[in-house]
């Protein structure tokens, strides 16, 4: 599964997953998670991209970004509470705040891609479905459309 995985860090650390449909799959949290058992959680979903809701972003969400080669996104400025309230309201059952803001990153992440997404989903359907989303991930890391489909 090709997906977006939203971060938030602090002494409670979330990450929501959603994939590249715009669709909350996973929502978790802990108190002090340490990073290896983040990848780890992490890593059965295969990110493309790691998202927070910070800018700059944080340590934490860079370090993860790393550990899957994933390109980072971050808002031009920190997103409000209002605005993450409004993005999570109906995807999830957000446990806490930290839930809440790591869907609103993925959420906020999947946004700026989802014209892209849809593009590659259009010029690409004929091609099955392990294709469509490894052209979506080139895409997504920075890739160029046309050089990804060959």
């Amino acid at each position: 599964m090709t997906i977006i995985a939203g971060v938030d860090a602090g002494t409670t650390i979330a990450v929501a997953i959603v994939d590249f449909e715009g669709n909350a799959v996973c929502v978790r949290s802990r108190k002090h998670w340490k990073e290896g058992e983040v990848v780890k959680f992490i890593s059965s979903f295969s990110p493309h991209v790691v998202a927070c809701d910070t800018n700059p972003t944080s340590g934490f969400a860079k370090s993860i970004s790393r550990a899957f080669g994933a390109k980072l996104h971050f808002p031009k400025r920190h997103l409000r509470v209002m605005e993450k309230e409004r993005m999570a309201a109906g995807k999830w059952k957000c446990a806490n705040k930290h839930e809440r803001d790591a869907l609103a990153a993925a959420l906020k992440a999947y946004h700026h891609f989802e014209n892209k997404l849809r593009q590659v989903r259009r010029k690409a359907g004929w091609r099955d479905g392990l294709a469509v989303a490894a052209i979506q991930g080139s895409v997504v890391r920075g890739e160029k459309m046309a050089h990804a489909m060959h």
